[in-house]
């Protein structure tokens, strides 16, 4: 069988420096939490190119947030919400198939279609990044369940750092302490589930 779709959900861990760096410094009480991790699900399609070559076409939604409720000054659940949709191209290679388990090892690039940032304080302020190219490479192991299902699991390492967040409405991007521009960085290892369906 050639073609597959499938659907995943995962976790990740991030840090994004600039973030929480500017949650450490908002003099909030208590203190703002750091952004550490991230979730991810989507999915996507696939093609048998040869018998341990497959092309992966996939999308995935991710959000990375750290939210506190303080008290001085009173706000609620104030912090930072990233956002990143992200399409991918990834190509697989089998090091280990038979009827019942395949081990693989993949790479790939990706690009987002959406890049946000929502920051709580005594207001929300929205921010889109600027957009940049991300890679990916991972691992997986898949087992079947007959011929037409399978599950499996992957973990990997995702560089996905974004420049530049502009403000949504006419303010200026967000900068560090230093004056340098805050970039959105959402790299880290990740790992997921999933459940195909070959045709």
């Amino acid at each position: 069988m050639r073609w597959s779709v499938f659907g995943y959900y995962g976790l990740g861990s991030v840090n994004p420096s600039d973030i929480n760096t500017l949650a450490s410094q908002a003099g909030t009480t208590p203190k703002l939490g750091s952004v550490t991790n991230n979730t991810i699900y989507g999915g996507g399609l696939g093609y048998r190119m040869t018998p341990r070559i497959q092309f992966i076409g996939e999308f995935d939604i991710q959000e990375a947030k750290s939210l506190t409720t303080t008290s001085s000054p009173s706000i609620a659940n104030a912090g930072f919400d990233l956002s990143q949709d992200e399409v991918w191209a990834i190509i697989n290679y089998s090091l280990i198939m038979d009827k019942a388990v395949e081990v693989y090892v993949g790479a790939g690039v990706g690009y987002p279609t959406y890049c946000h940032l929502n920051y709580q304080s005594t207001v929300m302020t929205q921010y889109d990044a600027v957009k940049t190219v991300g890679f990916l490479g991972q691992a997986g192991i898949r087992m079947m369940l007959g011929r037409i299902f399978n599950i499996y699991f992957e973990g990997g390492y995702q560089s996905l750092v974004s420049t530049t967040l502009n403000a949504d409405v006419g303010g200026a991007p967000l900068t560090t302490a230093t004056g340098s521009n805050a970039k959105m960085d959402m790299s880290g290892v990740r790992g997921e589930a999933g459940l195909t369906i070959n045709f």
